[in-house]
Protein backbone atom coordinates (compact mmCIF):
# COMPACT_ATOMS: atom_id res chain seq x y z
CA UNK A 1 0.00 0.00 0.00
CA UNK A 2 2.34 2.66 -1.05
CA UNK A 3 0.67 5.21 -2.53
CA UNK A 4 -2.22 7.63 -2.05
CA UNK A 5 -4.50 5.79 -4.49
CA UNK A 6 -3.99 2.61 -3.47
CA UNK A 7 -4.71 3.63 0.36
CA UNK A 8 -8.00 4.74 -0.35
CA UNK A 9 -8.75 1.82 -2.13
CA UNK A 10 -8.05 -0.17 0.86
CA UNK A 11 -9.38 1.58 2.98
CA UNK A 12 -12.40 1.92 1.15
CA UNK A 13 -12.69 -1.89 1.30
CA UNK A 14 -13.64 -1.48 5.10
CA UNK A 15 -16.20 1.69 4.54
CA UNK A 16 -12.73 4.47 5.85
CA UNK A 17 -11.55 6.62 4.31
CA UNK A 18 -7.94 8.59 4.65
CA UNK A 19 -7.85 12.46 4.97
CA UNK A 20 -5.97 13.01 1.61
CA UNK A 21 -4.13 16.58 0.39
CA UNK A 22 -5.78 18.50 -2.65
CA UNK A 23 -3.95 18.30 -5.56
CA UNK A 24 -1.12 16.05 -5.11
CA UNK A 25 -0.79 13.19 -7.70
CA UNK A 26 -2.37 10.12 -6.31
CA UNK A 27 0.90 7.96 -7.51
CA UNK A 28 3.14 9.84 -4.89
CA UNK A 29 3.70 7.89 -1.44
CA UNK A 30 1.11 8.38 1.20
CA UNK A 31 3.65 7.86 3.86
CA UNK A 32 5.78 11.13 1.95
CA UNK A 33 2.32 13.17 1.73
CA UNK A 34 2.17 13.35 5.28
CA UNK A 35 5.68 13.71 5.96
CA UNK A 36 5.76 16.78 3.59
CA UNK A 37 2.41 18.46 5.93
CA UNK A 38 0.75 18.31 2.38
CA UNK A 39 -2.47 20.17 3.63
CA UNK A 40 -5.58 17.76 3.54
CA UNK A 41 -8.67 19.26 2.38
CA UNK A 42 -10.70 16.78 4.75
CA UNK A 43 -9.26 17.97 8.21
CA UNK A 44 -11.04 20.41 9.55
CA UNK A 45 -11.11 20.36 13.13
CA UNK A 46 -9.64 21.96 16.08
CA UNK A 47 -9.29 18.52 17.47
CA UNK A 48 -6.33 17.92 15.27
CA UNK A 49 -6.40 20.06 12.07
CA UNK A 50 -4.34 18.82 9.73
CA UNK A 51 -2.28 16.91 12.26
CA UNK A 52 -3.03 13.61 11.07
CA UNK A 53 -0.15 11.20 11.53
CA UNK A 54 -0.28 9.21 14.63
CA UNK A 55 2.66 6.67 15.84
CA UNK A 56 5.82 6.21 13.85
CA UNK A 57 8.48 3.40 13.17
CA UNK A 58 11.90 5.15 12.34
CA UNK A 59 15.42 3.64 11.46
CA UNK A 60 18.12 6.51 12.88
CA UNK A 61 21.32 7.44 11.28
CA UNK A 62 22.67 5.17 14.02
CA UNK A 63 21.24 2.25 13.30
CA UNK A 64 18.55 2.06 15.80
CA UNK A 65 14.89 2.00 15.66
CA UNK A 66 12.83 4.19 17.23
CA UNK A 67 8.95 4.33 17.41
CA UNK A 68 7.18 7.43 18.60
CA UNK A 69 3.69 7.95 20.24
CA UNK A 70 2.18 5.12 22.50
CA UNK A 71 4.22 2.66 20.19
CA UNK A 72 7.31 3.91 21.79
CA UNK A 73 5.81 2.42 25.31
CA UNK A 74 5.21 -0.95 23.68
CA UNK A 75 1.83 -0.16 23.42
CA UNK A 76 -0.51 -1.00 20.34
CA UNK A 77 -0.20 2.08 18.07
CA UNK A 78 -3.23 4.54 18.36
CA UNK A 79 -1.85 8.11 19.28
CA UNK A 80 0.66 10.15 18.56
CA UNK A 81 0.83 11.32 22.39
CA UNK A 82 3.43 8.94 23.72
CA UNK A 83 4.36 8.16 27.78
CA UNK A 84 5.71 12.28 27.76
CA UNK A 85 2.78 13.35 26.04
CA UNK A 86 4.69 15.08 23.13
CA UNK A 87 4.12 14.93 19.33
CA UNK A 88 7.96 14.55 18.84
CA UNK A 89 7.16 12.74 15.25
CA UNK A 90 7.00 15.45 14.06
CA UNK A 91 10.83 16.81 13.95
CA UNK A 92 10.87 14.38 10.71
CA UNK A 93 8.49 16.36 8.59
CA UNK A 94 9.70 18.43 6.03
CA UNK A 95 13.39 17.09 7.10
CA UNK A 96 14.20 15.34 3.59
CA UNK A 97 15.99 12.08 5.08
CA UNK A 98 18.18 14.22 7.03
CA UNK A 99 17.81 12.76 10.09
CA UNK A 100 16.44 9.57 9.55
CA UNK A 101 14.58 6.95 7.77
CA UNK A 102 10.20 6.44 8.31
CA UNK A 103 9.49 3.27 7.55
CA UNK A 104 6.00 2.92 9.13
CA UNK A 105 3.28 5.55 9.95
CA UNK A 106 -0.12 4.99 11.59
CA UNK A 107 -2.74 7.82 10.66
CA UNK A 108 -6.24 8.75 11.58
CA UNK A 109 -8.66 7.61 9.16
CA UNK A 110 -12.74 8.21 9.14
CA UNK A 111 -15.82 6.36 8.28
CA UNK A 112 -16.92 6.91 4.75
CA UNK A 113 -19.72 9.50 4.80
CA UNK A 114 -23.31 7.35 4.87
CA UNK A 115 -24.82 11.08 3.29
CA UNK A 116 -23.51 13.82 1.89
CA UNK A 117 -24.26 16.97 0.22
CA UNK A 118 -22.65 20.01 -1.37
CA UNK A 119 -23.51 23.49 -0.65
CA UNK A 120 -21.69 26.33 -3.06
CA UNK A 121 -21.42 30.07 -2.99
CA UNK A 122 -20.41 32.13 -5.04
CA UNK A 123 -18.31 35.84 -4.56
CA UNK A 124 -17.00 38.51 -6.92
CA UNK A 125 -13.83 39.04 -4.81
CA UNK A 126 -11.83 37.47 -1.46
CA UNK A 127 -12.79 39.99 1.31
CA UNK A 128 -16.46 38.70 0.54
CA UNK A 129 -15.84 35.32 1.22
CA UNK A 130 -13.79 36.14 4.62
CA UNK A 131 -16.77 37.20 7.27
CA UNK A 132 -19.29 34.10 5.92
CA UNK A 133 -16.44 31.38 5.92
CA UNK A 134 -15.93 32.87 9.55
CA UNK A 135 -19.09 32.33 10.79
CA UNK A 136 -19.04 28.83 9.12
CA UNK A 137 -16.31 27.75 10.31
CA UNK A 138 -16.73 29.10 13.85
CA UNK A 139 -20.18 27.39 14.53
CA UNK A 140 -17.94 24.15 12.77
CA UNK A 141 -20.49 23.31 10.43
CA UNK A 142 -19.55 20.87 7.15
CA UNK A 143 -16.47 18.54 7.18
CA UNK A 144 -14.30 20.07 4.05
CA UNK A 145 -14.50 23.59 3.13
CA UNK A 146 -12.48 25.54 0.74
CA UNK A 147 -12.71 28.52 -1.80
CA UNK A 148 -11.33 28.62 -4.95
CA UNK A 149 -11.49 30.83 -8.62
CA UNK A 150 -12.71 30.09 -11.56
CA UNK A 151 -9.56 29.44 -13.45
CA UNK A 152 -9.07 25.93 -11.02
CA UNK A 153 -12.83 25.50 -11.00
CA UNK A 154 -12.85 25.26 -14.83
CA UNK A 155 -9.75 23.47 -14.95
CA UNK A 156 -11.34 20.35 -12.54
CA UNK A 157 -14.62 20.78 -14.50
CA UNK A 158 -12.57 20.56 -17.85
CA UNK A 159 -13.76 16.87 -19.94
CA UNK A 160 -10.96 17.84 -22.51
CA UNK A 161 -8.30 17.54 -20.03
CA UNK A 162 -7.56 14.39 -17.91
CA UNK A 163 -4.85 13.71 -14.71
CA UNK A 164 -1.69 13.78 -16.47
CA UNK A 165 1.05 10.75 -15.75
CA UNK A 166 3.86 12.92 -15.72
CA UNK A 167 5.04 16.66 -14.88
CA UNK A 168 5.32 18.82 -16.58
CA UNK A 169 2.73 17.64 -19.20
CA UNK A 170 1.85 18.23 -22.57
CA UNK A 171 0.16 21.52 -23.01
CA UNK A 172 -3.53 20.94 -24.64
CA UNK A 173 -6.16 23.40 -26.13
CA UNK A 174 -9.60 23.96 -24.75
CA UNK A 175 -12.09 25.17 -26.14
CA UNK A 176 -14.42 24.39 -22.71
CA UNK A 177 -11.77 25.51 -20.22
CA UNK A 178 -12.03 29.07 -22.14
CA UNK A 179 -16.19 28.83 -21.80
CA UNK A 180 -15.83 27.75 -18.33
CA UNK A 181 -13.80 30.18 -17.14
CA UNK A 182 -15.71 32.96 -18.32
CA UNK A 183 -18.96 31.98 -17.01
CA UNK A 184 -17.97 30.84 -13.64
CA UNK A 185 -18.57 33.37 -10.80
CA UNK A 186 -14.36 34.60 -10.02
CA UNK A 187 -14.65 33.04 -6.34
CA UNK A 188 -16.96 29.76 -5.84
CA UNK A 189 -16.95 28.31 -1.65
CA UNK A 190 -17.37 24.42 -1.75
CA UNK A 191 -19.17 23.45 1.50
CA UNK A 192 -19.57 19.77 1.84
CA UNK A 193 -21.79 18.32 4.51
CA UNK A 194 -21.34 14.81 5.62
CA UNK A 195 -23.42 12.45 7.94
CA UNK A 196 -21.56 9.27 9.34
CA UNK A 197 -22.93 6.06 10.58
CA UNK A 198 -25.10 7.25 13.35
CA UNK A 199 -27.95 9.87 12.28
CA UNK A 200 -26.74 11.12 9.10
CA UNK A 201 -29.53 12.76 8.54
CA UNK A 202 -29.97 14.38 11.52
CA UNK A 203 -26.68 15.76 10.98
CA UNK A 204 -27.07 17.09 7.75
CA UNK A 205 -30.68 18.62 9.17
CA UNK A 206 -29.22 20.42 11.53
CA UNK A 207 -26.40 22.01 9.66
CA UNK A 208 -28.15 23.06 6.98
CA UNK A 209 -30.70 24.81 9.81
CA UNK A 210 -27.24 26.72 11.25
CA UNK A 211 -26.45 27.87 7.58
CA UNK A 212 -29.69 29.12 6.74
CA UNK A 213 -29.12 31.83 9.98
CA UNK A 214 -25.63 32.82 8.13
CA UNK A 215 -26.61 33.18 4.70
CA UNK A 216 -29.49 35.18 5.75
CA UNK A 217 -27.33 36.99 8.00
CA UNK A 218 -24.28 37.57 5.61
CA UNK A 219 -26.61 37.77 2.15
CA UNK A 220 -24.46 34.70 0.24
CA UNK A 221 -25.81 34.15 -2.93
CA UNK A 222 -26.21 30.42 -3.58
CA UNK A 223 -24.47 28.43 -6.93
CA UNK A 224 -26.88 26.17 -8.73
CA UNK A 225 -23.93 23.72 -9.55
CA UNK A 226 -26.29 21.30 -10.68
CA UNK A 227 -24.06 19.01 -13.29
CA UNK A 228 -21.02 19.12 -11.41
CA UNK A 229 -22.14 18.79 -7.91
CA UNK A 230 -21.79 14.74 -8.24
CA UNK A 231 -17.97 15.33 -9.30
CA UNK A 232 -17.26 17.92 -6.73
CA UNK A 233 -18.28 15.29 -4.32
CA UNK A 234 -16.08 12.59 -5.69
CA UNK A 235 -13.22 15.02 -5.66
CA UNK A 236 -13.50 15.04 -1.95
CA UNK A 237 -12.71 11.50 -1.71
CA UNK A 238 -10.68 11.43 -4.51
CA UNK A 239 -8.97 14.89 -4.60
CA UNK A 240 -6.28 15.05 -7.48
CA UNK A 241 -8.72 16.07 -10.40
CA UNK A 242 -7.31 19.33 -9.83
CA UNK A 243 -3.81 18.91 -11.48
CA UNK A 244 -5.85 19.03 -14.72
CA UNK A 245 -4.52 22.07 -14.82
CA UNK A 246 -1.21 21.60 -15.80
CA UNK A 247 -3.00 20.87 -19.39
CA UNK A 248 -3.13 24.33 -19.42
CA UNK A 249 0.65 25.77 -20.59
CA UNK A 250 2.46 22.31 -19.34
CA UNK A 251 3.96 23.41 -15.95
CA UNK A 252 2.91 24.96 -12.82
CA UNK A 253 4.74 27.13 -10.25
CA UNK A 254 2.69 27.86 -7.10
CA UNK A 255 3.22 29.65 -4.44
CA UNK A 256 1.90 28.25 -1.12
CA UNK A 257 2.03 29.22 2.50
CA UNK A 258 -0.23 29.74 5.77
CA UNK A 259 -1.90 32.68 7.04
CA UNK A 260 -4.80 34.63 9.06
CA UNK A 261 -7.42 34.69 6.84
CA UNK A 262 -7.98 38.37 6.63
CA UNK A 263 -4.00 39.05 5.51
CA UNK A 264 -5.21 37.20 2.21
CA UNK A 265 -6.39 40.36 0.78
CA UNK A 266 -3.20 42.01 1.75
CA UNK A 267 -0.70 39.11 -0.43
CA UNK A 268 -3.71 39.91 -3.21
CA UNK A 269 -2.88 43.28 -3.53
CA UNK A 270 0.81 42.18 -3.68
CA UNK A 271 0.65 40.24 -6.18
CA UNK A 272 -1.55 42.05 -8.37
CA UNK A 273 1.19 44.32 -8.19
CA UNK A 274 3.88 41.75 -9.60
CA UNK A 275 1.47 40.54 -12.46
CA UNK A 276 1.21 43.78 -13.31
CA UNK A 277 4.94 44.10 -13.31
CA UNK A 278 5.39 41.04 -15.34
CA UNK A 279 2.74 41.24 -17.74
CA UNK A 280 1.33 38.12 -16.44
CA UNK A 281 -1.97 38.05 -17.26
CA UNK A 282 -4.52 38.04 -13.91
CA UNK A 283 -6.80 36.02 -15.40
CA UNK A 284 -3.79 33.28 -16.12
CA UNK A 285 -3.50 32.36 -12.39
CA UNK A 286 -5.31 29.55 -10.06
CA UNK A 287 -6.10 30.52 -6.53
CA UNK A 288 -7.19 27.91 -3.97
CA UNK A 289 -7.61 28.41 -0.24
CA UNK A 290 -8.34 26.12 2.57
CA UNK A 291 -9.46 27.36 6.08
CA UNK A 292 -7.47 25.29 8.68
CA UNK A 293 -8.40 24.03 11.96
CA UNK A 294 -11.92 25.56 11.86
CA UNK A 295 -10.47 29.15 10.19
CA UNK A 296 -7.86 29.73 12.80
CA UNK A 297 -5.63 30.17 9.86
CA UNK A 298 -5.72 29.49 5.79
CA UNK A 299 -3.46 27.31 3.19
CA UNK A 300 -3.15 29.36 0.22
CA UNK A 301 -1.56 28.83 -3.12
CA UNK A 302 -1.65 30.86 -6.04
CA UNK A 303 -0.68 29.11 -9.29
CA UNK A 304 1.86 30.46 -12.02
CA UNK A 305 1.68 28.75 -16.00
CA UNK A 306 4.42 28.38 -18.24
CA UNK A 307 5.41 26.81 -21.41
CA UNK A 308 8.15 24.73 -20.59
CA UNK A 309 9.67 24.59 -23.96
CA UNK A 310 9.51 27.97 -24.08
CA UNK A 311 12.95 29.36 -22.53
CA UNK A 312 11.66 33.16 -22.24
CA UNK A 313 8.59 32.08 -20.76
CA UNK A 314 10.25 30.08 -18.15
CA UNK A 315 12.55 32.88 -17.36
CA UNK A 316 9.73 35.31 -16.56
CA UNK A 317 7.75 33.21 -14.62
CA UNK A 318 10.61 32.15 -12.56
CA UNK A 319 11.62 35.68 -11.90
CA UNK A 320 7.91 36.57 -11.09
CA UNK A 321 7.55 33.34 -8.79
CA UNK A 322 10.65 34.44 -6.55
CA UNK A 323 10.20 38.05 -6.06
CA UNK A 324 6.31 37.26 -5.17
CA UNK A 325 7.70 34.59 -2.72
CA UNK A 326 9.87 36.89 -1.33
CA UNK A 327 7.67 40.06 -1.33
CA UNK A 328 5.57 37.58 0.76
CA UNK A 329 7.94 36.44 3.58
CA UNK A 330 9.06 40.28 3.88
CA UNK A 331 5.18 41.49 4.01
CA UNK A 332 4.91 39.18 7.14
CA UNK A 333 2.03 37.00 8.05
CA UNK A 334 2.82 34.60 4.86
CA UNK A 335 4.21 31.15 6.87
CA UNK A 336 6.24 28.49 4.29
CA UNK A 337 5.98 25.46 6.23
CA UNK A 338 7.84 23.36 4.00
CA UNK A 339 10.55 25.35 2.55
CA UNK A 340 12.55 24.15 -0.22
CA UNK A 341 15.06 25.73 -2.96
CA UNK A 342 14.59 29.56 -2.56
CA UNK A 343 12.14 29.64 -0.09
CA UNK A 344 14.86 27.83 2.15
CA UNK A 345 17.30 30.37 2.18
CA UNK A 346 13.82 33.23 2.29
CA UNK A 347 12.50 31.40 5.71
CA UNK A 348 16.18 29.88 7.95
CA UNK A 349 18.08 32.91 6.74
CA UNK A 350 15.48 34.59 8.98
CA UNK A 351 15.26 31.91 11.54
CA UNK A 352 19.05 31.62 12.94
CA UNK A 353 18.15 30.09 16.36
CA UNK A 354 15.47 27.77 14.86
CA UNK A 355 18.59 27.14 12.19
CA UNK A 356 21.11 26.54 14.89
CA UNK A 357 18.87 24.48 16.88
CA UNK A 358 18.17 22.11 14.21
CA UNK A 359 21.68 21.55 13.35
CA UNK A 360 22.40 20.78 17.08
CA UNK A 361 20.11 18.17 17.00
CA UNK A 362 21.63 16.52 13.50
CA UNK A 363 24.57 16.71 15.28
CA UNK A 364 23.24 14.61 18.41
CA UNK A 365 21.19 12.28 16.00
CA UNK A 366 23.75 11.40 12.76
CA UNK A 367 27.04 12.12 14.23
CA UNK A 368 28.55 10.45 11.58
CA UNK A 369 26.62 12.61 9.07
CA UNK A 370 25.19 9.44 6.95
CA UNK A 371 21.62 10.81 6.16
CA UNK A 372 21.46 13.15 3.16
CA UNK A 373 24.68 15.09 4.43
CA UNK A 374 24.56 19.15 4.21
CA UNK A 375 21.15 19.18 2.83
CA UNK A 376 19.08 20.30 6.71
CA UNK A 377 18.10 23.89 6.50
CA UNK A 378 19.47 23.21 2.56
Amino acid sequence: MQTRRALRYELGKHQLRAMLPFGVPPQRSALTSYLERDPAVAAASFEYGNELIMDTELVLPTGELFRTGLWASGNTPGSPMGPVRAMVNRLWTGAQGTLGIMTKMNIKVEYLPVKRKVLLYQFDSFPEAIEPLRLIQRKEIGHECFLINNFNLAALLCKDWTVPEKFPAPMIKSGEFETLRQKLPDWLMVLCLNGGPRMPEGKIAYEEEALKTIASSAHLQSYNGGQFESMLLGEMLRPWGILKKFCYRGSVHDVSFKTPLNKVPVFQKILMEFINEYNYPLQDIGIYVLPIERGRACHCEADFHCDPNNQNDVERVKNLWQEVSKRFIDEGGAFFDRPYGIWADLVYSRAGTYTQKLKEIKREIDPNHICNPGQLCF
